[in-house]
């Protein structure tokens, strides 16, 4: 016992007075997990509560609840079970072919859960072990890594509290020999040995020749796993950092910027092309895999400047200049700008890049393309918030001629889609002094004897 003392203290996985919730299925694992917390109950002053979900897969589910009901009844222990009829779910669900176990977990943590709510609990802990964590990591890797977690987490949120398993430390032969040494009961699962499971099949056949080479091969993958957490928690925090600066948000869907998002290392991309593709997926049934962020990363370094793919569940990947835009179903609608008067300051318009915020003021500030400052007496109020129109021209800021309003566009690289619904701000005689984030007019030079009507554009919001 030990071992777990060492474990759990070392990862600091239970906090003294705390409620937890043991699932016991009745096998080696849960029944080593269950006697190890009660006999530190004083240690910790912890309160134990047994939790028992009755798949009714096998026939053996009707022993096995009468053996915790029992087993809790002689150690005054308050248990929760409950009968989750996964084949009649499963049935209504029209699974029939797919495999009971993915329903089965679904329901037995739903159940876990509910009693952690009931209980106030702060943990649940299960009694996943260190040779479970080896299947799982070769299971994962074997079938296509899909860019989550690895291996099994020591430690992780759930419900209102944690889910935990301290003994990952341990084989299963570890298991067998301290259960037997301390005279612990426990109901043996033949489902165990049925080869139809894939972790069966791991089990039996790839592990024991992997424990030839290694009799402490657990310890390995723990540590293996550990460092791998590591890394991946760091990299997808720095990933959430790209996305959102280069990601926006806009009604018909999600834009990311080229030109920012290139300059970091390609592993940091891939990692933030799963995460936001994750993101757009959070509602729908497709897991994400590297096959998916691959075919994002080769249009973001393709050579053409406009290219487009299709991934699963109709989301369309689209590039056009120095843009990347996701959409579901239909292209970005092509929305004219509503055409908006303003006489009074101040005054805010919604425009499809950002707010634009018009006000008074005595003092101009640092030229920018986000903001303009306009000589009252310069200009014709009221000014006008509009779409382009056919044959606009600006004179901008510091040329003497003219420039056709479409040469802005294309100088610039604004997508087609987006020229209809960019914002063009006139003053009453119909003069362009302002096309926000791209150009200024030449009145924007003039100094004012009186004040400035300032205009600033508000950044479109991010993920």
């Amino acid at each position: 016992m030990k071992r777990i003392d060492d474990f759990v203290q070392t990862n600091d996985l239970i906090t003294k007075d705390s409620t937890i919730i043991v699932a016991v299925s009745t096998g080696v694992d849960s029944m080593l997990l269950l006697e190890w917390l009660l006999r530190r109950e004083s240690l910790y002053n912890i309160h134990i509560v047994v939790a028992h979900a009755h798949h009714g897969l096998r026939d053996a589910s009707n022993e096995e609840l009468s053996f915790i009901r029992h087993y809790c009844e002689q150690r005054h222990i308050k248990l929760y079970t409950k009968h989750l009829h996964v084949h009649e779910k499963q049935k209504a669900n029209n699974d029939a072919g797919q495999s009971v176990q993915p329903l089965a977990r679904e329901l037995r943590y739903q159940f876990f859960e509910e009693v952690m709510e009931k209980e106030r609990a702060h943990y649940i802990m299960t009694g996943h072990h260190g040779d479970d964590q080896v299947e799982t990591v070769l299971m994962r890797v074997t079938r296509g890594y899909s860019g989550g977690g690895l291996g099994i987490p020591k430690v992780r949120a759930f419900g209102r509290g944690q889910l935990v398993r301290p003994l990952l430390c341990l084989a299963k032969e570890d298991i067998y020999e301290l259960a037997r040494a301390e005279q612990i009961p426990w109901c043996e699962d033949a489902s165990n040995e049925d080869q139809h499971y894939t972790r069966n099949r791991f089990r039996q056949a790839v592990l024991p020749k992997l424990k030839d080479e290694n009799r402490r091969l657990h310890v390995s993958f723990q540590h293996f796993v550990d460092d791998y957490e590591e890394q991946r928690v760091y990299i997808e925090a720095e990933a959430e950092k790209i996305l959102q600066q280069c990601v926006f948000k806009q009604e018909e869907g999600h834009i990311l910027h080229i030109h920012p998002f290139r300059i970091h290392p390609i592993p940091l991309q891939r990692r933030a092309f799963h995460l936001l593709l994750n993101y757009l997926y959070r509602n729908k049934n497709v897991l994400v895999s590297r096959v998916h962020s691959d075919q994002c990363l080769r249009l973001l370094h393709a050579d053409r400047s406009s290219a487009e793919i299709q991934l699963p569940e109709g989301l369309k990947v689209s590039r056009s200049y120095d843009q990347i835009r996701f959409t579901y179903g239909k292209p970005f609608a092509q929305r004219p700008q509503e055409t908006v008067r303003v006489n009074e300051w101040p005054t805010v318009v919604q425009t499809s890049i950002g707010a634009i915020t018009f006000e008074q003021t005595e003092k101009r500030r640092s030229a920018s393309l986000m903001e303009c400052h306009i000589p009252m007496e310069h200009v014709t109020v009221p000014l006008f918030v509009r779409s382009r129109l056919p044959g606009d021209v600006i004179q901008p800021k510091g040329m003497t001629g003219t420039q056709k309003v479409k040469q802005v566009f294309i100088d610039q690289k604004i997508p087609k889609e987006e020229r209809a619904s960019w914002p063009i701000i006139t003053d009453d005689h119909g003069q362009i002094i302002w096309i926000p984030k791209l150009k200024n007019s030449t009145i924007a030079e003039e100094q004012s004897q009186s004040s400035y009507i300032r205009m600033t554009i508000q950044r479109t919001v991010n993920l």
